[in-house]
């Protein structure tokens, strides 16, 4: 392609140079920003090998900027990324990038560090799930990094395009390669002979801006500038919302950097994915946790999904999944123990009526001997009915307690409002059931429990007939509760 039919802002072909791109709108007279290399600049390598056509701009963060750009050798797309540290550099008119007197070293370190960048990157470019380097090398006093062209969108994009939240399924399916490419990573690459070629590493970047999507829908893991060896707890770039506390607090043993580290990324951008919201600033939530829960925002979650969420995203290292492949399979399925919950409440709820009523007959007996005389009336009707929702209740009450208690999977009774009610309604109605039932038993009403009652209670003659002493247990049981 001639260069002069080349639009430099999306790289086609023009029939009229003279005239607007009919794909991207681009005109031949626009230009970069004054501290960027121009549009149409022609970049070449060390040796005068291979040179590039630099388009627009794509991109420029604190420590580099990124260009659309157009391989002359091999006539394709390719994205370039420039070492541009601006707080530090000027650029003069040459394109040669320059640092400030007082910062030539720091501007060295970093130097050093984009092209350790670029070898982690080449050591993944066979990767379909990782974006491939095609080229690095040093020009301009700078050093560049040639990247395949990504025709996609970044994950941020795609959030936005759906209204701002994602299914949550659909998001694990989506991110399901870029959490296999970190796993990847986060172990050292062995040879046959049992060799390390390649030591651990940590990417320290996961956020939605750092996975793209081609048009196929393959997914991208971008940008290595912050990835180090995982015995390297250096600080690195720092995306808020993304990066754990271990990330802002260096040299310190309660903030230590692993593989937990990119589980946080992830889990943040799943989050993100989920909710459409960007988790608190990881450091503010130390001391005050005020993760908001995605159920909260109305989201469909299943509750085991959302406590391993959750998990990944604990600011204490040590109470998140240590491994990416833990803490995905702890969303897809609910390992925790649990039980056909439906089953056992029906079950535990019929044993508790029936026990309920038998218990209630045998006060109702035992009345009816005390006294000789008939008592099924309005008022112990109401005692009867208040006796069995009491009992139910505090089943209830108590077998969601036991759950939560022993980290059960919650499915039927999983609502902390739920278990209030039940808790409320088993102190009312058993109140109810006593109140009731003793001032029946108390024609006078002048004693709650009277002398006659009590006599029964501690005098009963253990050579009497062995229904009789039940009955009166039962009634003593009753008057102790």
């Amino acid at each position: 392609m001639a260069f002069e039919h080349l639009c430099l802002g999306c790289m086609s072909y023009l029939e009229n140079p003279y005239l607007p791109c009919p794909n991207c709108g681009w005109l031949k007279t626009m230009q970069n920003a004054a501290s960027q290399l121009q549009t149409g600049y022609t970049l070449t390598n060390e040796n005068q090998t291979e040179k590039y056509i630099i388009g627009r701009a794509l991109g420029q963060g604190g420590f580099g900027i990124s260009y659309l750009a157009w391989n002359a050798n091999s006539g394709e797309k390719v994205v370039i990324k420039e070492y541009f540290p601006a707080s530090i550099v000027n650029r003069t008119r040459d394109a040669k990038v320059i640092p400030l007197d007082k910062d030539t070293a720091q501007f060295r370190h970093g130097l050093d560090n984009f092209l350790k960048e670029a070898y982690k990157m080449l050591e993944f470019s066979a990767d379909p799930n990782v974006v491939s380097v095609k080229n690095f090398f040093q020009a301009n006093d700078t050093a560049y990094i040639v990247m395949e062209f990504i025709d996609g969108q970044t994950l941020t994009k795609i959030i936005e395009q759906n209204g701002g939240r994602i299914n949550i399924n659909v998001v694990l399916k989506m991110l399901a390669p870029i959490a296999e490419v970190l796993e990847r990573m986060h172990n050292p690459k062995i040879n046959s002979a049992g060799q390390i070629l390649r030591q651990p590493l940590l990417h320290r970047d996961v956020s939605p801006d750092n996975i793209m999507f081609t048009r196929s829908g393959i997914a991208k893991l971008l940008d290595f500038e912050a990835a180090r060896p995982l015995n390297d707890d250096k600080s690195g770039i720092i995306r808020t919302g993304y990066s754990p506390p271990e990330q802002f607090v260096i040299s310190d043993s309660n903030f230590v950097q692993g593989a937990w580290t990119d589980v946080y990324g992830l889990a943040a951008t799943i989050y993100h994915a989920v909710t459409g919201q960007v988790p608190p600033h990881s450091v503010s939530r130390l001391g005050n946790d005020s993760l908001a829960l995605p159920s909260s925002f109305g989201v469909q979650i299943e509750s085991f999904q959302e406590r391993a969420l959750l998990k990944g995203l604990s600011p204490d290292y040590r109470k998140r999944c240590q491994t990416v492949s833990e803490f995905m399979n702890s969303l897809r399925a609910d390992n925790s123990p649990h039980f056909d919950d439906k089953k056992i409440l029906v079950t535990s709820i019929a044993l508790t009526a029936v026990g309920a009523i038998v218990a209630t007959y045998l006060f109702v007996f035992a009345l009816n001997i005390i006294f000789s005389e008939p008592i099924f009336e309005m008022n112990f009707i109401i005692s009867l009915l208040a006796s069995m929702t009491s009992m139910i209740c505090l089943d209830v009450f108590s077998w969601d307690f036991l759950r939560i208690y022993k980290g059960l999977r919650p499915e039927y009774l999983n609502d902390i409002s739920r278990q209030d009610v039940a808790f409320l309604a088993h102190v009312v109605c058993t109140a109810m059931f006593l109140f009731f039932g003793f001032f029946y038993a108390d024609p006078l009403g002048d004693n709650f429990i009277s002398e006659v009652q009590m006599e029964v209670f501690l005098e009963t003659d253990l050579s009497s007939d062995g229904a009789e002493l039940l009955v009166n247990s039962v009634i003593l049981l009753y008057a102790v509760i």
